[in-house]
């Protein structure tokens, strides 16, 4: 007598499937972990993000703009505003916040929430920070970044 094997005893979730693994334990591991680092990666994008409500030069009507924060702890590396990646120097380390690398970008802080210390953002220039924000800066601080 033979017996007929029905497909959902040989059923799998693509997203469970690794074919290197024979073992189904290792199998749910391995994939549960790349998932929980994917997502601790995405947290710690998110926790870094601000949104802003800005006038537009343009149009005049209000335009969100995500900016990711530089955390205020001595050692922190420096995170591009805009990108959110974190800044390196001409020898591939990472910029560190509290370090004389910090005078290589241009800094600003958000002091709109009283209630909480003012965010860090840094930028390349006082330029891409006018572009970011879309907002003209004094002449003299953009001359003093520039130099003579």
């Amino acid at each position: 007598m033979s017996s007929i094997v029905s497909e959902t005893e040989y059923y799998y979730q693509d997203g469970f499937y690794a074919p290197s693994c024979d073992d189904e334990t290792n199998t749910l591991q391995t994939d549960a972990s790349s998932k929980s680092g994917k997502n601790s990666k995405e947290k710690q994008k998110r926790d870094y993000t601000h949104v802003f409500q800005v006038k537009s030069k343009l149009t005049s009507m209000p335009i969100k703009i995500r900016a990711f924060e530089t955390l205020q702890i001595i050692g922190a590396p420096i995170r591009n505003a805009i990108t959110g990646f974190p800044c390196r120097n001409d020898d591939n380390k990472l910029c560190r916040y509290g370090s004389a690398d910090e005078y290589n970008y241009f800094k600003t802080r958000d002091i709109s929430n009283l209630k909480k210390p003012g965010l860090v953002f840094f930028y390349d220039s006082p330029e891409q920070y006018e572009r970011h924000f879309h907002r003209t800066l004094p002449e003299n601080v953009v001359s003093q970044w520039n130099g003579p």
